[in-house]
C-alpha cells in the first residue's frame, strides 16, 4: 500500500492512508462517483471501440503496477 501512496496512477483510485488494526487492514482512498462496468453492461452491449478504450485504461494501470519495484502483481 505504501507503494500505491508513493506512486499514484490516474487509472487507480488515490490511496491516502493504510493502517492495520489487529487483523483488519483499513484503507482510506479516493471516492469515485460514477457507474460501474457491471451496471453499464446491464444497460447495454459495448461496441469494439468502447471495449478497446476500457482495456487500454485497464492495461495502463496493470502495467504501472507491474513496473513498481518490487512489482505489484494483481
Amino acid at each position: 500500500y505504501r507503494q500505491l501512496i508513493q506512486h499514484p496512477h490516474p487509472r487507480i483510485p488515490i490511496l491516502y492512508d493504510a493502517a492495520y488494526r489487529g487483523d483488519a487492514c483499513i484503507l482510506i482512498e479516493e471516492f469515485i462517483n460514477g457507474k460501474t462496468l457491471e451496471y453499464v453492461l446491464s444497460e447495454r452491449t459495448l461496441g469494439n471501440e468502447d471495449i478497446h478504450h476500457i482495456m487500454r485504461q485497464l492495461l495502463s494501470a496493470v502495467n504501472h503496477l507491474h513496473h513498481l519495484r518490487p512489482p505489484i502483481i494483481h
